[in-house]
């Protein structure tokens, strides 16, 4: 007879490792999320084909992101300051010719009118407010005119 073919004993799998999840912005190089912007393309109904438009996008947005940024910041630190305000950005877009064409028909809420929109009669008048300070004249006492009492006065046509 023959005998059973004996079964080795069950070895336990070895435990699965979980892989950390790696974003599709962090293999793309980006900071910017670029699955909320194919959720946004989505949303709106704008029919692309895949990953890559999405990938497009974010890379554009955070390239003029950081643009915006970095002029802003020389326009700030030109005027001595360490907070970038809307004016800041208002007139680094307004100085560099591309974004000036992307930008040209919005308006930036409380970010001002750039120096170079101004009527040029008008800015070259411009005076540093400290030679201002002084072409103030200051308000003289005016003089008060001398009333004559009615004793002295005398009558010419007696005379």
């Amino acid at each position: 007879m023959a005998s059973p073919k004996q079964t080795p004993p069950r070895q336990s799998k070895p435990p699965k490792v979980l892989k950390k999840k790696v974003t599709l912005a962090a293999r793309c190089g980006l900071s910017m999320r670029v699955a909320a912007i194919k959720t946004a393309l989505k949303k709106e109904r704008i029919n692309v084909m895949g990953k890559i438009p999405s990938i497009v996008i974010a890379g554009a947005l955070e390239f003029m992101g950081k643009e915006i940024l970095e002029l802003s910041q020389t326009t700030a630190a030109a005027k001595k300051r360490t907070t970038i305000k809307t004016t800041h950005i208002t007139k680094a877009i307004h100085e560099s010719d591309e974004l000036r064409r992307i930008f040209k028909s919005v308006n930036i809420n409380t970010g001002g009118i750039p120096d170079t929109d101004l009527f040029p009669p008008l800015s070259a008048n411009k005076q540093p407010a400290k030679k201002r300070a002084k072409s103030k004249k200051t308000k003289k006492p005016k003089k008060q005119k001398k009333v004559t009492s009615p004793s002295k006065v005398t009558d010419k046509s007696k005379e």
